[in-house]
């Protein structure tokens, strides 16, 4: 039998059922068990558990959750092509190439001013395929180290479906971007 616990200001809180928030779920089969946190914030580190098992005998487990934020993907149009997206000096020039590097743990892309277009050909049926879990920032000059030091409105951020003969529709991106299935987390901002 097994047994979960979260401390809060009053002491340790066991977790059943009727306690679990909706984004906690714990899972036991046999002589294992895990507890699954999803939507976690960095907000949530320093939370403390503990497990207790009661047979044979007594047994507790305690941990404390550390969440870090997600590393930055870095992309910018004017980069030198050969970046891997680990820092402004060594960006992505190509959003398709960042996008396909997102995971869980790096899902956030900062983008520098310019226009990104989805190919450099002329394939009409060609756009950015947006992971579920993404969160994508424009409006930065390059230099920033920071979400909060960005600025839109003078360092414009564009995703372009013209990929023909400027000017002219009929040969654009039917699509430019599509998201399949965004989670409430996921952003396209700047």
């Amino acid at each position: 039998t097994f047994q979960w616990l979260r401390r809060n200001e009053s002491g340790w809180q066991v977790l059943d059922a009727a306690t679990l928030p909706s984004h906690v779920a714990i899972v036991t089969a046999g002589h294992d068990t895990t507890l699954w946190i999803s939507n976690v914030t960095v907000a949530a580190s320093g939370t403390e558990f503990a497990v207790r098992t009661f047979d044979p005998g007594f047994h507790e487990v305690r941990v404390t959750l550390t969440v870090t934020p997600p590393e930055v993907i870095f992309v910018d149009a004017s980069a030198p092509p050969g970046g891997d997206g680990t820092g402004w000096s060594t960006a992505y020039r190509d959003l398709a190439v960042a996008l396909a590097q997102v995971t869980e743990c790096r899902r956030v892309l900062w983008l520098a001013a310019g226009t990104y277009r989805p190919t450099d050909g002329t394939d009409r049926a060609v756009f950015f395929a947006l992971p579920s879990s993404v969160e994508i920032y424009g409006g930065f000059d390059g230099t920033e180290t920071d979400l909060g030091q960005r600025f839109p409105e003078l360092n414009r951020t564009v995703l372009d479906g013209d990929i023909g003969v400027p000017g002219v529709a009929d040969d654009n991106s039917v699509f430019v971007a599509h998201w399949n299935q965004p989670r409430p987390s996921s952003v396209l901002d700047g």
